[in-house]
């Protein structure tokens, strides 16, 4: 009961909750009612770094703030991709693999780790909070 939740961020949700101002960790925390360990994908530093170079000025912006945000706050997990895996099929392999809730707003890949019967989470827009389908202690 005292092991930490494990959560993958992807890029897209660490880009939305600095964009609403959204303290994405603590609301994962007060949304499960546990504390919980944070990882990113080498490739979601990648593509930070890339916004962050070649992106428009707020996209450089938020990138900047979503990249301080994971070096505090996130572990990083590297791997590479198996031959003709997606960046998408990697965080499906990874989430799988190491028993994690994916947080993403992309919802063709939320139905795929619902299909998979893993939890995941996305961030509503609406509420600007984290809701989590799937996860029972």
């Amino acid at each position: 009961m005292n092991k930490k939740v494990k959560i993958l961020l992807d890029t897209n949700t660490l880009i939305l909750s600095v964009k609403y101002g959204l303290d994405i960790f603590t609301h994962i925390e007060e949304t499960l009612l546990r504390k919980c360990s944070f990882y990113v994908l080498n490739k979601t530093l990648v593509e930070l770094e890339n916004l962050k170079k070649k992106g428009r000025p707020l996209e450089k912006k938020i990138a900047t703030i979503a990249l301080k945000l994971v070096k505090d706050k996130c572990n990083i997990i590297n791997v590479q991709p198996l031959p003709g895996e997606t960046v998408d099929d990697i965080i499906v392999r990874v989430v799988y693999e190491n028993k994690m809730i994916l947080i993403t707003n992309d919802r063709e890949l939320r139905s795929r780790i619902s299909a998979l019967g893993l939890p995941v989470g996305w961030i509503n827009p609406e509420e600007k909070r984290v809701k989590i389908k799937g996860y029972y202690d």
